[in-house]
Formats: structure tokens, sequence, C-alpha cells
């Protein structure tokens, strides 16, 4: 019956499409709708003006009238593609550049999401529902906030693929698909820099696992995953430096230290950290009145100064590392649990009771679902415990707790559905 009625390929494509539309409109109005200028930081957006105007004269995106360097300090990706987008859509103002960007690189994960939640589970049902449960539970459907929402969308777009990869047998499809995800980590570092690594690591181990030749060409397949990883986030980027004779220097991306060292500031001390870029700057002053700010003897200076306070104060490591432990713990905590998820597992536990969870044959792979996105929420946190455990910082742990919870819906839905077929396949027989 309605295991039946979603088997018939015809019907079930028609629906799909038809709800599908209705789906990806209410996105599109949303996102319009709550897009706007307040979402930025100024001074990326200053920059971003800037860039545009550089390439509407004829320079490189990231240098301005001056000479200088756009972008310095910053993941200098943003600043060279939010120039040239604008300039092929002919649009003049940074804000509304970054809004159709953003939206367009939004809506993308939502066309593909039926096709390949189909394919993963062998459902029609799943392939319905997974971009209403997409655009209803992550973040970057709410907020696409500055750049940060970066490390949602590259996880919500990879991550089924990287399960898919595992799933299926391994052939010549498995190999374009594993190289073209390599692009796309790519492509997120260079818009947020790291925001794929863990990604990387887990789509390492399934190739290692599921390519069933010798050693030796899974190491060959493991370079060139990692060839294209570093394609356009290092390569490209060096290579437009070169090309416009451009010296980049350490400024191609955030520089780790600066950021460590004032996420020192989480907690009460006796050194005078905030969270503050001033304090850092002025740390550095001491020991250089001349030091260049976020250059290499800045960062260099910084480091030392990280490392001589947490060797010499033990304690005071420990605190900043458990309070940022704590307030991640809670944010995924809220994200999780909140916003119905308790509800759901309420009914998880009952439908226990009434046997009602009988899909036995799908939950070996749900099973391993889970537990490949353990390690992902774990990385997804690290910079929120290096820095400072604010949500744009741990996104990519929200994002795979929000995915763990998609797993138990998606596992809920198909075990009532299961059930609802089989009860009125034995009324009918009746």
């Amino acid at each position: 019956m309605l295991k039946d009625f979603l088997k018939n390929k015809r019907t079930s494509i028609i629906v799909m499409l038809i709800f599908y539309g209705v789906i990806l409109s209410i996105v599109l109005y949303k996102i319009l709708s709550i897009h706007n200028a307040t979402l930025y930081m100024p001074f990326r957006i200053d920059s971003l003006q800037l860039g545009i105007e550089s390439v509407n004269l004829g320079r490189p995106a990231i240098i301005d009238e001056n000479g200088s360097l756009i972008g310095k300090s910053d993941d200098l990706g943003i600043y060279i593609m939010i120039p040239y987008f604008a300039k092929l859509l002919g649009i003049t103002d940074a804000t509304i550049a970054m809004k159709y960007f953003s939206i367009i690189l939004s809506i993308l994960p939502l066309v593909f999401m039926p096709l390949i939640y189909f394919l993963l589970f062998d459902s029609y049902l799943i392939g319905l529902v997974s971009p209403l449960f997409i655009f209803l539970n992550f973040d970057i459907y709410s907020t696409l906030t500055d750049t940060y929402w970066m490390q949602q969308w590259i996880i919500i777009i990879t991550l089924p693929l990287i399960w898919l990869l595992y799933k299926r047998k391994w052939d010549k499809i498995s190999i374009i698909i594993s190289l073209f995800l390599a692009i796309l980590m790519s492509y997120s570092n260079l818009i947020r820099s790291n925001s794929s690594l863990g990604l990387l690591l887990l789509l390492f181990a399934v190739v290692i696992i599921k390519h069933p030749k010798q050693l030796a060409k899974k190491i060959f397949l493991s370079c060139g995953i990692l060839l294209l990883y570093i394609s356009i986030n290092i390569i490209f980027l060096n290579a437009y430096s070169l090309y416009n004779k451009i010296d980049i220097g350490s400024n191609s991306s955030h520089h780790l230290w600066h950021s460590a060292y004032i996420g020192l500031g989480a907690v009460e001390n006796d050194y005078g950290i905030t969270y503050s870029d001033t304090v850092a700057y002025e740390r550095a002053l001491q020991e250089n009145p001349n030091v260049e700010y976020m250059g290499a003897e800045y960062n260099e200076i910084l480091k030392k100064a990280y490392f001589n306070i947490i060797s010499s104060d033990l304690d005071f490591l420990y605190r900043n590392i458990r309070y940022k432990i704590h307030t991640c713990y809670d944010i995924l905590k809220a994200k999780f649990i909140a916003e119905g998820s308790g509800i759901l597992l309420i009914i998880f536990a009952l439908l226990i009771l009434k046997n009602i969870l009988i899909l036995n044959d799908k939950l070996k792979l749900y099973k391993i679902l889970i537990f490949s996105s353990i390690p992902l929420l774990l990385y997804g946190i690290v910079q929120g415990i290096i820095v400072m455990p604010y949500d744009t910082y741990i996104y990519g742990g929200i994002a795979i707790a929000q995915f763990l919870k998609m797993l138990l819906v998606f596992y809920l839905i198909e075990c009532v559905a299961t059930w609802i077929n089989l009860h009125i396949s034995k009324k009918i027989q009746m």
C-alpha cells in the first residue's frame, strides 16, 4: 500500500517534484527575507567593496588603489571570489553580492538531496523529506552569518556523498565522486580555512576501506584526493598572486596564535587577556614596538606568549578548556534536544516498546553512519575550544549534531512507514 505507492516510480517522481518545488520556493523566500547587511562583519563588507571597485577598474581583486593588500590576515579566497562574482552579475554593492553568493550556494545542496538520500537509504520517502528536514534544522537556512556558514555548507553537501561511497560497491564512479568531493572541500577551505579537514580524513578512511585493489592503488588515489584538496585554496591562491605579482606572504588565512592567545580570555585571569584583537596586538608590541600587525613575527611572538602561559599555569589552562568544553556541550545539547527532539526521543522509546522498530536490515547502516559522525562532531568543536565557544566557531559541530538528529528522524520515518504498510497489508488479506 504505502510502500507500494512509494515504489511506483512515476507517482513517486511526480510527488517529489511537486513537493520539491514548494520547498525550494519557501527556501528562497526565507533566505531573501532574512539575509541582510546586519549578518556581515563591517570590516569584511568594506574590504569586499574595495575589491569590487578594484576589479571594475581593472586591478586585481585583493589590491586597493594604494597598492595595499585587501583582506589581510583573513581568508583571502572570499576577497577574490566575490568581486569577480559581482562583476559577472553586474553587482556593485558588496552586501548584495554576498547575499546572492550565499543564496546560490545554500540552495545547491537541496537540489541534489532527494537523489542522494534515495540512493543512500533506498527510500523514496526519505528522499522526499530530506530537503525539508535540512531546510528546517540547519542554521545556514535561518542565519547565513558572514563566512562562518561555510563550515555547515560543506558538511551538508559532502557528508551524505561520503556515506554513499561507503555503502555502494566501489567502481569508477566512486573514484570520480571521491575526486569531486576533494575539489568541493578545497573550495570551502578557500572561503573558510580548515572547514573540511575532518571530512577529508573521513574520505581517506572510506577509500582505504572500500577500494578493492591493492594498497598501492589506494595510496595513489589518496594522493590524487590530497592534491585536489589543496588545488583551490593553496595552489589557485598562490597562482593568482604570482600571476598578478602580489606578495601575500603569511596573510592568506587566519592566524592561529592570534586567535588562540585571545581565546585564553574566555575565563578570568591575571594576565589581562580578554577576547579582543587589541589585547593581542598590545602584547606583541611589548616584544617589538615596530612589529607588523598579523605579520610572521607577530604570529611567532603570540605563539611564544601562549605557550609560556599555558606551560607555567596548568590550572588556568584547565579552567579555560573546561569552560569551553562545557559551553560547547551546552550549545550542542540545545541544538539536538531542543526544537522538538525531546519529543522525538520519547516517541522513539514508545516505538521500541511497541515493537515497531523492525528495520533490522538497515540498522547496521544507521549504526555505521552514526559512528562515522562522532569524530566529525569532535573535530567540529576544536575551534571553539582553541578560540572561543561561540556558535559561529563550532558550526561544524552543530551541523553534525543536526545530522545525528536527522538520522534518528529518518529511522523513525522508515520504521513507521514499514509498520503502517504491514498493518494495511494484513487488513486487506483478511
